[in-house]
């Protein structure tokens, strides 16, 4: 499998920039001595070049371009995906929305708020028209707390938590391997095993692991670079059976 996305390679200017990068890493038992990655970039006007990089051995990788010719470009392939991010209040509150339609233990109550106040407001009618005035004007009350809770409330709760909580807006640094993903703030680190993960939700700017019954690890896509955002990916697939 493929495990590198396709990258764009820049064409601004008739010169030709070289960029080396010097590598370290281990290769089985044994151990890979400084490895170059030299990328020569052949710099014209007609705009991009797509390049792709694929596998060629187990520590190492080729550039190849879209032509199928290779290019002078080795490299080091490492396991594993670094993120670190900050939530902004934003990112949270729709974390939240998530986690309340399709994660929560009450997801089914909370989707249809709606549907159950229609059939209140419809009892409401009924009652105020069989002259039964308190009871409709009860019912009405209800429906409108209810409509106020599915559209409104819960985004000002989640608002209110977020500026009243400095921990969900501090600094998270994420080391996401193939047997866990290694949680790191200010304070603590915790390891959280891919087993453990109870379900997992993607939506178009963040994804939302459910660790336990009332815990989610919320992870912004922003934060990952385009080559890691695939392999994580990759990995969630994998490893995650829900």
């Amino acid at each position: 499998m493929d495990h590198f996305p396709h990258v764009a390679k820049k064409e601004t200017s008739r010169t030709c920039v070289d960029f080396c990068i010097l590598a370290t890493g281990s290769a089985g038992s044994g151990f890979l001595s400084a490895s170059v990655w030299l990328l020569s970039a052949k710099c014209s006007y007609r705009g991009l070049t797509l390049i792709k990089l694929q596998r060629i051995g187990e520590n190492s990788i080729e550039e190849t371009d879209k032509r199928g010719g290779k290019s002078n470009c080795v490299a080091l392939y490492t396991s594993h995906v670094i993120v670190k991010y900050a939530l902004t209040s934003d990112e949270y509150v729709k974390a939240q929305g998530v986690y309340r339609t399709r994660v929560a233990r009450g997801r089914v109550f909370f989707r249809n708020l709606y549907g159950l106040t229609c059939l209140i407001v419809a009892l409401a009618v009924y009652s105020r028209f069989s002259g039964a005035r308190w009871w409709g004007d009860l019912l009405f009350l209800a429906a409108g707390l209810l409509l106020l809770e599915r559209t409104i409330l819960w985004r000002l709760r989640a608002s209110a938590k977020y500026r009243s909580t400095p921990s969900l807006g501090e600094t998270v640094e994420l080391k996401i391997e193939e047997s866990n993903i290694l949680r790191a703030v200010a304070a603590e680190s915790t390891e959280i095993r891919w087993a453990n993960i109870l379900a997992c939700r993607e939506t178009k700017s963040l994804f939302l692991l459910r660790t336990g019954p009332d815990d989610v690890l919320v992870i912004p896509k922003r934060s990952f670079a385009p080559g890691d955002l695939y392999r994580f990916k990759d990995l969630r697939q994998k490893e995650l059976i829900v």
